[in-house]
């Protein structure tokens, strides 16, 4: 060092460690510079204004947490009520899911019936109901009401039929029957010991068309072709756009759902009304 104190002359790397010449300090870590980090102990030393951002940013995350679970409850409600729409546009399997579930619905036990005899059996404490239930392109046929008067005579013949006398598919009925909890004995050869069966004809007419170009909108192309044949056959028949306007109307009012099943029970021939669909869909 000179007399005036300079440090001009001096070599740097003699006076200090070669990293501060280098313009680092591995010893410690300057705060707030570049990438460097604070120290862990400073992590709990707040501001008041940081300490109010951090609850009203805790506060926001809880109240978006809990508008997103209300989303995910509106579309589970909204996924839930999709079985509405194949009741007007579905066939085959699809259609008689939705069916069973729009049965339920108004307070019935509903389960496959025998495989290839009877699409759907229900049963709500009265009657035992044996469906034909399937979609078409165009209107019910004359075969879809044979075979649903067949399906429900041989649901009568499996509980008037002696148990060691009873083919398999009368067993399998019966056994149908029993799983809906319908009290049928091993030998119903009484009247008051059988349980009465009724043919009920579920049919998604015109399925590939829109709602306001089906016969509600055109009488003259009736749903069902014979409706004096299914009458005097002591069946029941509906479109699905019948049931869904049934299921709605219902909803959860119990009296309603009881005034429907009570159709179920004595109404034969083709149901009149429940078409207004437009009260209860929006386009």
């Amino acid at each position: 060092m000179s007399d005036n104190g300079s440090l001009a002359n001096v070599d740097v790397d003699e006076t200090v460690p070669h990293q501060l010449a280098n313009g680092h300090d591995d010893s410690r870590q300057r705060a707030g510079s570049g990438d460097n980090e604070f120290p862990a102990w400073t992590e709990v030393l707040k501001t008041k204004k940081e300490s109010e951002v951090d609850q009203r940013i805790h506060d926001l995350e809880a109240e978006m947490a809990r508008i997103r679970r209300q989303i995910d409850s509106l579309k589970s409600d909204v996924e839930d009520s999709s079985w509405l729409k194949a009741l007007v546009c579905a066939e085959g399997a699809a259609f008689r899911s939705a069916v069973a579930t729009a049965l339920k619905t108004l307070g019935y036990k509903v389960t496959p019936g025998p495989r290839g005899h009877g699409d759907l059996m229900a049963w709500d404490g009265n009657v035992v109901l044996v469906l034909r239930a399937d979609g078409t392109k165009s209107n019910a046929k004359n075969r879809d009401m044979v075979q649903c008067m067949t399906w429900s005579g041989e649901a009568t013949v499996a509980q008037l039929t002696p148990d060691d006398e009873r083919s398999d598919l009368l067993r399998d009925y019966v056994s149908i029957m029993r799983q809906l909890g319908v009290p049928v004995t091993d030998a119903a050869d009484a009247d008051d010991q059988m349980v009465r069966c009724r043919g009920v004809l579920i049919v998604n007419t015109f399925r590939e068309s829109p709602l306001d170009e089906r016969p509600i909108a055109r009488p003259e192309i009736p749903d069902f072709t014979s409706p004096q044949l299914i009458a005097d056959h002591a069946l029941f028949a509906l479109t699905g756009l019948q049931l869904m306007c049934m299921a709605l109307e219902a909803g959860d009012n119990e009296r309603a759902a009881r005034d429907v099943r009570a159709r179920f029970a004595s109404q034969s021939g083709v149901l009149e009304g429940y078409t207004d669909w437009q009260d209860a869909i929006h386009r």
